[in-house]
């Protein structure tokens, strides 16, 4: 296991010696429970827990052997587990942490008063040396609730179980004389935090604030909080049993004790720990485990869209979030004349789940995703381009309809932000284009979809370099449906698809996809045939039996001659259009090339 205080353990280690045994952590599951569960059983072979939550995903790299569930309920199994522990050091966390989920006004009364209040009946009469209750700063939590939380019954009630459980230390340490004291600490943060937690962000924006020295009256990195309930845990003789002690105070009982790591400090080991530690452990940004099963690699094709990446990737991070699933973002820089490569590598140095590819030059967007699905490790691919026009809030549906069953899951536009004449015209492609085709194409479907990983390792054995993949899609087959949403415009800057591009689009989709344009020429061919016999033959018959009715000829001639001429003209165009795709799926070209892999901040050459 990772050493979580390698930055200031010998400031641990005497103390943690100098601890009587046995030591019972009370709330090993909250963020400064588990630091300290897990430091103690680093140094100590006499540490055990009692937590509200047997599964917390904190522990999971943590010895089992010690941790007991505290059900408030079974009084009787309780003190058996007190009895067999003999706890004399205890340090009762149950009342010091954060929930980003909404939580019944029950359940917070059980987790920050029933569980301390339980803990507190059950030890009174037993052999302790000391019962450290880790609780909040009246004044710092009563402010934080008013400024970041809408005031309702669940959120007031925090404040009123964190009064009442200082209240009941207070009555324990003067009228039972249990050597309990309650020791105020302010925001907390460090590895293991829940990064929902509004105080990361707070941190982030004080870090820049080089004109306040007292930011440690504010928060306060989780190893020198640690290193004060060990303070006092080893002073409690010195100190009035049932008080309260608070950092900010005048009469603040430590005067030895400072806090040696800084906000700055502070705040890298944080990032570091967050960026590493849980994407390693397929952990979610609120600690939670991720879904492994129904992962997904969103990939991104990148031309001139350097503006909306940061917006992308937030967009992205917040759906995987609340999704809880195990993904990964790839970025493809469609060598695009903007600084998305710079953007992409600052966003890859914070979050080790985003990837850049850039292309030695603009292949466009097909071979920008082929290039993406080729690196993807995911169960799963989304395709998105990166203007912002396919929302990522969509994949919530796409990983619903997957779950259900369904290895592809399409967006189909039923509805877009565009000109008059445009929604006509995509519209009347996708029916053109579903007619000619030789498969059925799901109309009004372009390329953003969820695409199942065997679905994905069988379009990327198609060989085409001239890649149509909606079409592709289709083709492969297995079971697809699709989603309605409506695709907005562009956020930033103008399209770079012109009429003419869109043109081009419309040739190579009906192409790939379709052989009635040659079996239209075929039809003509065979009807004007027999037709212009036809016509010769009356042409004969007039001029030896009508001389008089036949036409002078030249109007006729050239008539005749310029509609075959068209209809000739026409038939070559359409087969030089398939040979021009023939010529360029022969010469074998790569669909791309792939110039940099850009991760964890850093880009190399490839």
């Amino acid at each position: 296991m990772t050493n979580l205080f390698e930055n200031n353990i010998d400031d641990f280690k005497e103390k943690i010696k100098a601890l009587h045994g046995p030591i019972l952590i009370l709330g090993g599951c909250s963020f400064l429970g588990a630091n300290l569960f897990r430091l103690l059983t680093q140094y100590r072979n006499d540490v055990h827990t009692f937590v509200l939550n047997e599964n917390s995903w904190r522990l999971e790299h943590s010895s089992k052997h010690n941790v007991e569930l505290f059900q408030t309920s079974n009084d009787e199994l309780l003190n058996e587990i007190i009895t067999n522990i003999k706890p004399s050091t205890v340090f009762d966390c149950f009342n010091y942490q954060y929930s980003s989920t909404p939580q019944s006004i029950k359940s917070v009364y059980d987790q920050n008063f029933f569980a301390s209040f339980k803990a507190l009946s059950l030890l009174v009469n037993t052999k302790l040396s000391c019962y450290i209750h880790a609780g909040c700063i009246r004044k710092k939590y009563h402010q934080h609730i008013s400024k970041d939380i809408n005031q309702t019954p669940e959120t007031n009630c925090f404040t009123n179980a964190k009064t009442a459980i200082g209240d009941i230390i207070l009555n324990y340490g003067n009228d039972y004389r249990m050597a309990v004291i309650n020791v105020q600490l302010p925001e907390t943060y460090g590895p293991l935090q829940d990064t929902t937690n509004p105080v990361i962000e707070n941190l982030t924006q004080s870090a820049t604030n080089q004109n306040n020295p007292s930011e440690h009256s504010k928060c306060l990195f989780v190893d020198d909080a640690i290193n004060l309930l060990f303070t006092a845990a080893l002073k409690i003789t010195d100190l009035k049993f049932g008080s309260s002690i608070d950092i900010n105070s005048d009469s603040f009982e430590f005067q030895d004790w400072k806090p040696v790591i800084s906000i700055e400090k502070g705040i890298k080991i944080t990032e570091d720990w967050q960026r590493n530690y849980l994407a390693k452990n397929n952990h979610n940004n609120d600690g939670s485990t991720l879904d492994k099963t129904y992962s997904v690699s969103a990939i991104i094709a990148c031309y001139k869209d350097g503006q909306a990446i940061p917006i992308m990737y937030q967009r992205l991070k917040d759906v995987f979030c609340k999704l809880k699933i195990d993904h990964e973002i790839i970025f493809v820089n469609d060598c695009s004349p903007d600084d998305s490569e710079n953007i992409i590598c600052e966003i890859s140095s914070k979050d080790s789940k985003v990837i850049g590819i850039s292309h030695s030059r603009n292949f466009g967007s097909q071979s920008a995703f082929k290039s993406g699905m080729s690196i993807s490790s995911m169960n799963s691919c989304v395709l998105l381009d990166g203007d912002l026009q396919d929302t990522p809030e969509l994949i919530e549906k796409f990983v619903e309809k997957w779950r259900e069953g369904f290895d592809v899951v399409y967006g189909r536009r039923v509805k877009r932000e565009a000109t008059w004449f445009m929604q006509i015209a995509y519209k009347a492609f996708y029916r053109v284009f579903d007619y000619l085709s030789y498969i059925p194409i799901p109309k009004d479907a372009g390329d953003f979809s969820l695409i199942s990983k065997r679905v994905v390792k069988e379009m990327l054995k198609f060989p085409e370099r001239d890649a149509f993949l909606r079409g592709i899609r289709a083709f492969v087959g297995f079971k697809q449906t699709g989603v309605d949403y409506i695709r907005p415009e562009r956020m930033f800057g103008v399209t770079t698809n012109s009429f003419f591009k869109n043109i081009g689009w419309a040739k190579k989709g009906i192409l790939s996809f379709s052989n009635k344009p040659l079996n239209i020429l075929s039809f003509l061919g065979i009807t004007l045939f027999p037709l212009s016999i036809f016509l010769g033959c009356m042409q004969v018959l007039s001029k030896l039996f009508f001389p008089e009715l036949a036409p002078p000829g030249f109007t006729s001639t050239i008539s005749i001659i310029i509609f075959f001429g068209a209809i000739n003209l026409f038939a070559i165009s359409v087969i030089g259009e398939y040979l021009a795709k023939i010529f360029e799926e022969v010469k074998q070209r790569p669909a791309f090339i792939q110039n940099k892999i850009i991760k964890n901040g850093s880009t190399k050459n490839l």
